[in-house]
């Protein structure tokens, strides 16, 4: 799952896979599939997670005089990494104990 701020994203595309995505303040989830593209109001916190394996572009609101900036994504990989995060403390926490 992936965290980003409405206020400095401006849209989601899907590249590859299925997404859920959540939004403050939009009255009702979505589901989105390869192509898809979701546009996000400024409202702020958005959630996305890969439903599998999932690549998303993540374009940026443009500011006066700075380009806008897309980056792409692999859900799945990010998920992937924090749990692997979670379970080096916890063992860690588990020895020290």
């Amino acid at each position: 799952m992936i965290s980003l701020s409405a206020a400095s994203v401006q849209r989601v595309q899907v590249l590859y896979g299925r997404v859920w995505l959540t939004e403050s303040g939009r009255l009702e989830d979505v589901f989105a599939a390869s192509g898809e593209v979701i546009d996000l109001s400024r409202r702020g916190l958005v959630l996305v997670e890969g439903l599998g394996f999932a690549r998303i572009a993540v374009v940026g609101r443009q500011r006066a005089g700075v380009p806008m900036a897309t980056r792409f994504l692999d859900v799945a990989m990010a998920a992937i990494r924090a749990s692997a995060r979670r379970l080096r403390v916890a063992r860690w926490r588990s020895r020290t104990a």
